[in-house]
């Protein structure tokens, strides 16, 4: 657990400092001035669209509820794990690519490339198929609009390990 930790510190330290060198800019999108209200807002649009999906597929009769009672510490670990890994994902596919691609052939062009790309990057997932694939894709487009919007990362990076967690 210790060792993701560092990795994200190592991670965000590494891509400011890059970014602040090769860019010549200041990294404004991991700025921390709004990012209790970014993560707050994230975890809230996941948790709110999960729940959304989850009632429409219940009451559909395609899909049944089944609670299972977690006490254990050991739950703390695939949380950082998530974390990590939404970290992770967002500083390449928002922080790196869709910025770049943005900044040189516009929005639009950009959530194009993000869609495909992230979408096919998820085809490689256990028991992948083209639905999952193109509901990855819209995943990613809808993580680079709420970067568009907020200027930063932490929307879509709180977003994306709040669409994590479940599973």
């Amino acid at each position: 657990m210790i060792r993701f930790c560092l990795n994200t510190i190592v991670l965000l330290s590494t891509y400011q400092f890059v970014f602040r060198y090769y860019e010549k800019r200041e990294v404004t999108e991991l700025h921390t001035k709004n990012l209790l209200r970014d993560g707050a807002l994230g975890l809230m649009l996941a948790v709110s669209t999960i729940a959304l999906i989850v009632f429409l597929l219940c009451i559909s009769g395609f899909f049944s509820v089944a609670f299972e009672r977690v006490t254990d510490i050991r739950i703390l670990y695939p949380l950082v794990v998530l974390a990590f890994l939404a970290i992770t994902e967002e500083i390449f596919y928002r922080g790196i690519f869709y910025r770049i691609v943005e900044s040189r052939l516009g929005t639009h062009l950009a959530l194009i490339a993000s869609f495909l790309l992230f979408g096919l990057v998820h085809a490689t997932n256990d028991h992948a198929n083209m639905i999952s694939v193109i509901s990855a894709g819209a995943g990613g487009m809808l993580l680079s609009i709420m970067f568009s919007y907020s200027g930063r990362l932490w929307l879509p990076i709180f977003f994306h390990l709040g669409w994590n967690v479940p599973r």
